[in-house]
């Protein structure tokens, strides 16, 4: 018996894909699939509240902490556009060992097109907030890894990082 849990995180700009991306490794891997915007569905409809996107993301990552532990598989897809987003579900597969961590992005011709994620999302974000969230894009490059590893990696860039900020105050 396998007991290697799995975290695949899929990662967009808003319109982007990631959702469909999402939907369909769960359908594959048979497991749940999670993300933010769920905590603003209620009875089928989607009713968005920015006073509220700090409960859905701690909603979202319960959630996700839930399943990976008595699942073993969960997707989740946020935008994930920093390195402290990414960093928080990094650890959590890291608390979670054995764990392997999929990072992923759409495949689609327009993930980094704003216009055109503009024009794709279905939850009308505005283009000044598609625009931000490609201004404050993090890169990770995707792939298969090791939670340990990734986590450790990617602490080391953020503490590089912010050092590195410091000195230029």
């Amino acid at each position: 018996m396998n007991t290697t849990k799995h975290l695949f995180i899929v990662r967009s700009l808003s319109g982007g894909g990631k959702s469909t991306l999402a939907k369909q490794i769960a359908e594959r891997e048979q497991c749940y699939h999670l993300e933010a915007d769920m905590y603003f569905v209620h009875d089928g409809v989607y009713k968005f509240n920015a006073k509220e996107l700090g409960h859905a993301h701690k909603w979202c990552y319960d959630m996700v902490e839930k399943y990976l532990v008595l699942d073993g598989k969960v997707v989740v897809s946020n935008t994930f556009t920093t390195l402290r987003e990414l960093l928080s579900y990094f650890r959590l597969a890291a608390k979670n060992e054995p764990c392997l961590v999929s990072v992923l992005e759409p495949s689609t011709l327009w993930k980094y097109d704003v216009t055109e994620c503009f024009k794709r999302n279905t939850h009308n974000v505005p283009i000044h907030v598609l625009e931000a969230q490609l201004a404050r894009w993090v890169e990770i490059p995707e792939g298969l890894y090791d939670s340990s590893d990734l986590l450790e990696k990617y602490e080391r860039i953020a503490r590089e990082t912010s050092a590195a900020a410091s000195t230029l105050r």
